[in-house]
């Protein structure tokens, strides 16, 4: 972990202020630049929201040479950028089982799951952010959220048939862009699920109900980031969401793959624990289902469980079947994993606002229906 030194004695280690992806440098140009001083061994951004990245020399007369030619000085390339040096001290983070945090779909390797980084602009995600605290908002146990075009519910795990009106306008432009993308298949967007997270404040894992919304589901991430981790039986991961980017989970991602959010303050990102934002919106967008699902995964699937249900086992009269889902793996709700392998290592309660369907046979246990 990296921390800004209150001395002026020199170090290894160099905090650059008003640089980085937020402000338009990425780390692999900033990295062949700073090399031209002397070895580069790590170099991280702390927030992907905030102008400050930290580097590490492998001596401190590289990083003195890197302070004498760039301390409040203009980056090379971005003349309109002044930096401004600190030396700083590292320490080693403390050793926790921690999942490696991806940043790109590719390296994430989730069949069905795309990230889209920036795909509205900052003055959109403002414009985002004022419409919706212009609206009315309905508390949960531990978030608030904001319903449109359908209500879900939460108790019964299900969306509300009876429709509440329109989307609101100030989502429109980013709906139309929406609509443009390859995944939605032509469907139109009819159903928006806003939101609000506090540092603390997860989802418990879950698989959206089949039966309530099509495939694909998608979520804008505004006013800042946060670690969203899947699993599937024992295989688990986890992906970075900066602000703005736009998540997608398309066909196995969407109905197989339980996606949750830890409830913890902080994550661990490129070496360094970072704190989670004040305050982060996201924008689920979906397509309500009329009729019951077909898809692929029915051990994932309510509509074919309770199809399945219908139907008289051999030599033994029809009988319910409990509308849950069924897996053999271990439904610990955990904040921190191993890396890489998934045996999860601290355990948390779901939170009041995601419930199961049902009640869990003998010798199985359940996975849980829900929405964020």
């Amino acid at each position: 972990m990296y921390f800004r030194s209150h001395s002026k004695q020199s170090t290894p280690h160099l905090c650059l202020c008003n640089c980085g992806p937020a402000a338009g440098l990425e780390l692999d140009i900033l990295r062949n630049i700073l090399a031209e001083f002397g070895e580069v061994v790590r170099l991280v951004t702390p927030a992907p929201e905030k102008p400050v990245v930290y580097v590490s020399f492998d001596s401190v007369l590289s990083a003195e040479r890197a302070f004498a030619a760039l301390n409040k000085q203009c980056f090379p390339g971005f003349e309109n950028r002044v930096l401004a040096l600190r030396y700083a001290a590292y320490r080693e983070p403390p050793q926790e089982n921690w999942l490696t945090v991806c940043t790109t779909s590719s390296q994430l390797a989730v069949p069905g799951l795309k990230l889209i980084l920036n795909f509205i602009t900052e003055e959109e995600e403002q414009a985002l952010v004022e419409g919706i605290d212009a609206g009315s908002w309905s508390p949960l146990a531990k978030r608030r959220v904001q319903h449109y075009g359908f209500e879900f519910s939460y108790k019964e795990c299900d969306v509300e048939r009876a429709p509440l009106g329109e989307l609101p306008p100030w989502v429109e432009s980013t709906l139309q862009r929406v609509h443009e993308l390859e995944e939605l298949c032509e469907q139109r967007v009819d159903q928006l699920t806003v939101n609000e997270y506090s540092p603390g404040v997860g989802i418990a894992p879950h698989i959206d109900t089949h039966s309530a919304f099509h495939s694909p589901l998608l979520s804008l991430s505004l006013a800042g980031h946060t670690v969203m981790e899947f699993r599937r039986g024992q295989d688990h991961r986890a992906l970075l969401l900066p602000a703005r980017s736009l998540l997608i989970l398309s066909n196995e991602a969407r109905y197989a793959w339980q996606h949750y959010i830890p409830h913890r303050k902080q994550d661990m990102l490129a070496s360094e624990i970072v704190r989670r934002p004040p305050r982060r919106l996201s924008l689920t967008l979906r397509v309500v289902r009329e009729g019951p699902c077909a898809c692929s995964f029915p051990e994932h699937c309510d509509s074919q469980q309770q199809q399945r249900a219908k139907l008289p086992e051999e030599g033994m009269p029809a009988k319910s079947m409990p509308h849950t889902q069924m897996l053999s793996a271990s439904p610990t709700l955990h904040s921190q994993g191993p890396s890489p392998g998934p045996a999860p290592s601290t355990s948390q309660p779901p939170p009041q606002d995601l419930v199961q369907h049902g009640a869990p046979a003998v010798g199985v246990l359940p996975v849980q229906h829900g929405a964020t």
